[in-house]
C-alpha cells in the first residue's frame, strides 16, 4: 500500500541527479517504511523486485536494475542492515517537498513515456517554488 505523503528530496543537485531515476526513486518511497525516531524511510530489500517496479512504472526490469544502482552510486539511497535484514535507507533532507502519496502514484504508472520521468521532479519543484512564493 502507498504512502499517503511522502518527502521528496528536491535540493537542485539532487534534482539533477536524479533524471531518469526519480520514478524508481518514488516508488521506492511509496512502498517504504518511516522510522520516525531516526527520521528515514526505508524498504526490505525481501520487499519488492525490480520486475515488480518495472512493471508498476512501466520500464524494463534490466532499466530499473540500473537506475537502483545509480540511485545507490549517487548517494541518493543507502544500502543497511534493518531488524537483521538487508534494507535500502531513504534519508530525509532539508531541502524537501511534502508530495501526495496518490498523486506520485498516479504520475508514475502513466503509459506516457516520453514524460513520465520528469512529471514527479516537476510536481516537487513547482510545490518548491510555490512554497517560496509565500514567504
Amino acid at each position: 500500500m502507498a504512502q499517503k505523503e511522502i518527502y521528496f528530496d528536491t535540493r537542485e543537485r539532487t534534482l539533477k541527479k536524479l533524471a531518469y531515476n526519480d520514478s524508481v526513486y518514488a516508488w521506492l518511497l511509496l512502498h517504504s517504511h518511516y522510522n520516525k525516531g531516526e527520521r528515514h524511510n526505508y524498504i526490505y530489500k525481501n520487499e519488492f523486485t525490480y520486475k515488480q517496479i518495472a512493471a508498476d512504472i512501466h520500464k524494463h526490469r534490466d532499466t530499473v536494475s540500473k537506475r537502483f544502482k545509480a540511485l545507490i552510486e549517487d548517494g541518493i539511497i543507502y544500502e543497511f542492515t534493518y531488524n537483521g535484514k538487508i534494507a535500502y535507507k531513504m534519508p530525509y533532507f532539508d531541502d524537501f517537498e511534502t508530495l501526495d502519496g496518490p498523486t506520485v502514484l498516479g504520475l508514475i504508472t502513466l503509459p506516457v513515456n516520453e514524460t513520465r520521468e520528469e512529471l514527479i521532479k516537476t510536481y516537487a519543484f513547482l510545490l518548491k517554488s510555490r512554497r517560496e512564493s509565500y514567504r
